[in-house]
């Protein structure tokens, strides 16, 4: 998580000063891809156990605040709206979808071969 958010701040502050191939959209919204696919990945960092559906539904809810927070940027100075933005925040919350179904499938099938 603490590279994620690492990653996410040189993107914030270099990406106007960066000399790559890389598309400026791609600069921008790889920060709520890092968001939105990090921090529910984060939740298995901890010792709490936690049930897929409430995963999924943490996931969901991270998503849902990224697209309020980028809906805000309209009235904020200095600030923009990007449809880029939410799409790479949709991104990153169906690639931690993903990587919790595989954690807890994989789980499931250990528990089933231990018994």
């Amino acid at each position: 998580m603490i590279g994620g958010f690492a990653l996410t701040i040189v993107v914030k502050i270099l990406r106007h000063r960066m000399e790559t191939d890389v598309p400026t959209w791609a600069m921008d919204a790889l920060p709520n891809l890092i968001c939105g696919a990090v921090v529910p990945i984060a939740i298995f960092m901890g010792n709490r156990t936690i049930r897929a559906l409430d995963f999924l539904g943490f996931c969901g809810l991270i998503l849902v605040g990224l697209i309020v927070y980028e809906t805000i940027q309209i009235w904020m100075p200095k600030r923009t709206f990007e449809l880029t933005d939410i799409a790479a925040s949709a991104v990153g919350a169906l690639l931690a979808v993903s990587l919790g179904w595989i954690f807890f499938r994989r789980n499931m099938q250990a528990g089933e071969q231990s018994q």
